[in-house]
């Protein structure tokens, strides 16, 4: 589920990446200026990490398999859930 949810990233990312603005505002300040800008090619670290937290993740539970298969479940959900977060991340840039 984890690698799906990261391809669908890439396909997402490249359908919309022509509607993000530039500078993109990454960050914003206290007083609501923004922070932190970067270039439109800054959004293709979103599905980057979500993929690299993927390949993590499947190879953490892999690992862990073999000795308990409760925690193996437990880190792929927790894959899951980082996975869901990336996501909001990912609509937040590209909205």
């Amino acid at each position: 589920m984890v690698f799906v949810s990261a391809a669908a990233m890439w396909v997402l990312t490249r359908v919309l990446i022509g509607s993000v603005g530039d500078p993109l505002t990454l960050r914003l300040g206290v007083d609501g200026t923004p922070g932190t800008t970067g270039s439109s090619g800054t959004v293709w670290r979103v599905p980057f990490v979500a993929t690299m937290l993927a390949l993590m993740t499947i190879g953490t539970g892999l690992l862990v398999a073999r000795r308990d298969l409760f925690a193996a479940r437990f880190v792929l959900g927790s894959g899951v859930l980082v996975q869901a977060l990336i996501w909001v991340a990912a609509i937040t840039l590209l909205r």
